[in-house]
């Protein structure tokens, strides 16, 4: 299946996103493009070949990532090195602006249901965080990590996608200096087997890189093909936007003799596109103003 343009993504959420010839996809020689992520970033980034792929100009990439680098970790804990023109933490400099860089591409990956469960906010604190520790006002391009095309895939990647998908939607279309990245699916069979996590094979990492350069560059998509029991046609790029997840909050009232009534407790679900659901208590101050 051919990947759809970012313009069509524009207009799938009514004119939120930059187009992809202007500040999206610069080409400039003075271009830098840094990528922060995590160890499956670093997979079709650095293991995949990425900056050697058709199109792409090696001196216009730069990459950060480190295994266990969610985005919760990214946006709330302190061990994470956010210096990254330090020497000893950036991979393959920019030639031009490496210290300077034009365009974030964020390779936005969860690692865990808490988190993913309360996402819209997790993923803003995450941006905010980006900005001010780089400094960088330009434009940051999200991209949702790899999903899979195979219905039966178990691993964490197969199965937070779709809803790192919508969480990373419904945050591009609350900030118009954010950009919509591809959401790639993969099949089962790319990723590396008995990994629960959802690493890549050797396969799947030249795969992935492939379709990501496909993306930026505009070039035709790699296919590959799905095997195995519940593989699906293959569909190796599905840059599609799907609603935004819907959350509703449910009060639950204490009651006590009339006039005064108090609230206990407070519960707030988010539910995504593919139907799951997450419930979370929350602070009583949550709940006020919501009978």
């Amino acid at each position: 299946m051919r990947h759809l343009t970012l313009a069509a993504l524009l207009i799938a959420l009514g004119g939120f996103f930059l187009l992809a010839s202007g500040m999206a996809r610069p080409s400039s020689a003075a271009s830098c493009t840094v990528v922060i992520g995590y160890s499956n970033t670093n997979q079709w980034f650095r293991d995949g070949g990425f900056e050697s792929k058709p199109g792409i100009v090696n001196g216009e990439w730069e990459n950060i990532a480190e295994g266990g680098s969610d985005i919760a970790r990214l946006a709330y804990q302190d061990d994470w090195v956010w210096d990254i023109w330090a020497g000893d933490t950036i991979s393959s400099r920019c030639t031009v602006n490496d210290r300077a860089p034009t365009t974030i591409l964020f390779d936005v990956g969860f690692r865990e249901d808490g988190s993913l469960g309360n996402g819209f906010a997790v993923l803003t604190d995450g941006v905010a965080r980006a900005r001010q520790e780089l400094g960088f006002s330009g434009p940051i391009i999200l991209k949702p990590m790899v999903g899979s095309s195979d219905v039966n895939c178990t691993n964490w990647s197969s199965r937070a996608a779709p809803r790192v998908r919508d969480v990373v939607a419904a945050v591009v279309a609350s900030d118009p200096s954010l950009i919509m990245g591809p959401y790639l699916t993969i099949p089962c069979s790319q990723f590396r087997s008995g990994d629960s996590k959802g690493h890549f094979s050797d396969t799947g990492k030249v795969l992935v890189a492939q379709m990501v350069a496909a993306w930026w560059t505009g070039v035709s998509v790699p296919t590959a093909t799905s095997t195995g029991p519940g593989a699906t046609p293959a569909n190796t790029q599905v840059a599609t936007n799907t609603p935004s997840p819907t959350v509703t909050r449910t009060a639950t009232p204490t009651a006590t003799p009339p006039p005064a009534k108090s609230i206990s407790a407070c519960t707030v679900r988010t539910t995504y596109s593919d139907g799951t659901t997450y419930t979370r208590s929350v602070a009583v101050s949550v709940c006020q103003g919501l009978e």
